[in-house]
C-alpha cells in the first residue's frame, strides 16, 4: 500500500513517528497523523487551517488527551477481585526502586533512543481507510488529503476530540479536504 504514497503522504507518516516520538508516545495514533499532516503543505493542512484549525492549538489538544488518559492505569478495585493488593504492591516497590517508581510518567524508563514506534490499530484503519478514499475518488495514489479523509472517516475519539478542540467542524472539514483533492487531481 504505502507504495501508492505520494512523498508528502510518506513525509506525514514519518512526521507521526516525530511526533509520537516527541511527545513520549509509546505508539502512533491519528492524532500524531493529524500533527504531521497540518505541518505538511498540500490539501490536508490548508483544510484544517481553513477550518481555523492551528499546529500549536492540535498539539495542545494531543498532549491534553494524553495526560487525561494517563490517570492511575493501576485500577484498584479490578486488581482486588483478583487477589492483588494495590498498596502492597506499591510498598514492595517503593521499597525496591523507590517512592514513586508506579508513578513514573510515561517514557520515563524508556530508552531516549530513535527507535520505531508502532502504529496503534486505529492509525492502521485511518491508514487503510485513505486507501478507499483514494479508489472512491478514482485515484491512483494516496496523499495527504486522503490520510485525512481516512482519518475522519474512521472517527477515532482521540482524533474527532484533537480536530473538535482544535475548532474544526469534521462535516466541513471533509467537504473541504475533498473539494481541495479533487482540484488538485485535476490541475
Amino acid at each position: 500500500m504505502f507504495e501508492r504514497f505520494t512523498q508528502q503522504a510518506r513525509d506525514a507518516v514519518t512526521g507521526a513517528q516525530q511526533e509520537a516520538r516527541g511527545l513520549g508516545h509509546d505508539r502512533i495514533g491519528p492524532e500524531h497523523l493529524l500533527l504531521a499532516l497540518i505541518a505538511c503543505d498540500g490539501p490536508a493542512a490548508a483544510a484544517m487551517r481553513a477550518q481555523g484549525v492551528d499546529a500549536a492549538a492540535m498539539r495542545a489538544a494531543v498532549a491534553r488527551l494524553a495526560a487525561d488518559a494517563d490517570g492511575d492505569p493501576l485500577d484498584p478495585d479490578a486488581l482486588r477481585t483478583l487477589g492483588i493488593d494495590l498498596d502492597a504492591v506499591r510498598q514492595a516497590t517503593e521499597r525496591t526502586f523507590g517512592e514513586g517508581a508506579l508513578d513514573a510518567p510515561p517514557g520515563r524508563f524508556r530508552s531516549s533512543g530513535k527507535r520505531h514506534l508502532p502504529f496503534g490499530p486505529s492509525a492502521k484503519k485511518s491508514l487503510e481507510l485513505s486507501l478507499r478514499q483514494a479508489l472512491r475518488l478514482k485515484h491512483n495514489y494516496i496523499g495527504a488529503g486522503h490520510v485525512l479523509l481516512g482519518i475522519l472517516q474512521d472517527r477515532d475519539p482521540r482524533a474527532v476530540r484533537v480536530l473538535v478542540e482544535s475548532g474544526a467542524d469534521l462535516d466541513e472539514l471533509r467537504a473541504e479536504v475533498t473539494r481541495l483533492i479533487v482540484a488538485e487531481a485535476a490541475a
